[in-house]
């Protein structure tokens, strides 16, 4: 968590501030937020790759798609965290990944013009809001039979 130091001085309703306190408080959305700024070093914030990761962690937990794709960037390139390539494909444990729920394979993580690529699989046709309703679907008949 963020000190109370961490606070910028401005009160608007969308200050740092605030999305700080909702991130402290377990907002997910917030969490991603506060994680991409730690991330970056944004306004006040110096740039810490350790607890941008902490941040992206609860985050993930809460399945926040933005968040493990954090967390796949900070174990592919040792930023806050030992170079973990199992990680990077995908976290484990209470996080679910594209992997892992079996959307789409990735092939491959690497770094391009200070970004994390990623070489997935291809849909053919298929849009991946139309593949989670035809997975909800098939979720659906399963719990009816």
């Amino acid at each position: 968590m963020l000190e109370k130091g961490w606070k910028n001085k401005t009160e608007k309703k969308d200050s740092i501030a605030v999305i700080i306190e909702k991130a402290n408080q377990g907002d997910a959305e917030a969490q991603n937020t506060v994680a991409k700024w730690l991330y970056y070093g944004y306004g006040n914030l110096k740039q810490d790759y350790e607890k941008a990761l902490q941040f992206w962690v609860l985050a993930a937990k809460q399945d926040n798609v933005g968040a493990i794709a954090g967390m796949a960037m900070c174990y592919q390139f040792e930023h806050g965290a030992k170079r973990d390539s199992t990680m990077a494909m995908g976290p484990g444990g209470s996080t679910r990944s594209a992997r892992t729920l079996h959307i789409v394979d990735v092939n491959e993580v690497f770094e391009g013009n200070n970004t994390a690529c990623y070489v997935m699989e291809y849909l053919d046709e298929k849009t991946l809001g139309k593949y989670y309703v035809m997975i909800d679907a098939l979720e659906q008949l399963d719990k009816a039979s």
